[in-house]
């Protein structure tokens, strides 16, 4: 009954390593992102703090991002070079799925400074529309305070007559 249970996973030591290293990037990555929040809710970090980072990220990632889009050019270049009519049946599926694999990671690498950029827009656009809604509220009171002075100047005005 109390037989100790054993769970065997099918992973070498090393890609236990870097599963433990990614997942604890998430995690951090997780924790940080809460934080600032928090922290920007509570006025202790400017609102924009996300803005920056995603940046500051944008970055320090670049050069690694430049790299993997120059491996997959590569990859495309060498698997469309490489295609021939002798390739059938199975080889000639695991060719075209390799090219569909390429040109799919070559569609995420390009898409990924776009979203960055969409993020940064959308920032000032709330940044913008915020800043616009104060403005019109300031003007709606300061048009209410200039109704009520004209009302009181006008009744100093009037004369009573007995």
């Amino acid at each position: 009954m109390n037989d100790p249970v054993v769970l065997t996973l099918p992973f070498s030591q090393k890609t236990f390593w870097i599963l433990v290293i990614l997942l604890s990037f998430i995690a951090l990555s997780c924790a940080f992102t809460f934080l600032g929040v928090e922290r920007a809710k509570k006025g202790e970090i400017s609102a924009d703090w996300l803005v920056k980072t995603i940046s500051g990220a944008a970055g320090v990632f670049a050069p690694i991002w430049v790299l993997l889009l120059g491996l997959v050019f590569y990859s495309l270049w060498a698997l469309a070079s490489d295609f021939n009519s002798k390739l059938t049946g199975s080889d000639l599926r695991w060719h075209v799925l390799a090219l569909v694999g390429m040109i799919t990671a070559l569609g995420g690498l390009l898409g990924a400074p776009l979203a960055l950029l969409r993020v940064i827009t959308t920032e000032r656009q709330v940044k913008a529309a915020e800043e616009s809604l104060v403005t019109e509220q300031i003007y709606k009171a300061v048009e209410g305070l200039a109704a009520n002075i004209e009302g009181v100047e006008g009744a100093k005005i009037q004369k009573i007559y007995l």
